[in-house]
């Protein structure tokens, strides 16, 4: 199966497209982009492509390699789409575990599989004008 992404923000006029991409075999796959702070965010989208349930475990990690927050595990039903800003998933675990997270954070993104077919990527950018965006694969 290959996916091809094409996201439209309803109240921007604004369209991003990503290219084509297989699904992946199981494993980890990741994003050296994973910001939430002032000025920046990054939103998580992960899609099951397959007819049966994936497990999922998101981590998020500072440039030391050291955790931010705890890790997410959500599971995704066949075909189901999940799609969360990166504050929201870590930020509030973020903040609990050290305080200097808690005015945002800026790492990197880790999603591991528990079999195929799960894709993703990340969307960051501006959050107030959307003067700026980018969008990676996992």
């Amino acid at each position: 199966m290959v996916a091809y992404e094409l996201i439209r923000l309803p109240d921007r006029k604004t369209i991003l497209g990503l290219n084509a991409v297989g699904a992946r075999q199981p494993g980890r796959s990741y994003s050296a982009q994973l910001a939430s702070q002032a000025g920046i965010f990054t939103n998580v989208n992960l899609i099951n492509s397959t007819g049966q349930s994936r497990r999922v475990v998101l981590s998020a990690i500072q440039a030391d390699g050291s955790g931010i927050g705890q890790p997410q595990t959500r599971t995704l039903a066949a075909g189901q789409q999940f799609s969360i800003d990166a504050g929201a998933l870590f930020g509030a675990a973020a903040a609990a575990q050290d305080c200097a997270l808690a005015a945002g954070f800026v790492g990197s993104l880790i999603v591991e599989a528990d079999s195929d077919g799960v894709l993703g990527d990340v969307i960051f950018g501006d959050p107030d004008n959307f003067r700026y965006a980018a969008g990676l694969h996992l």
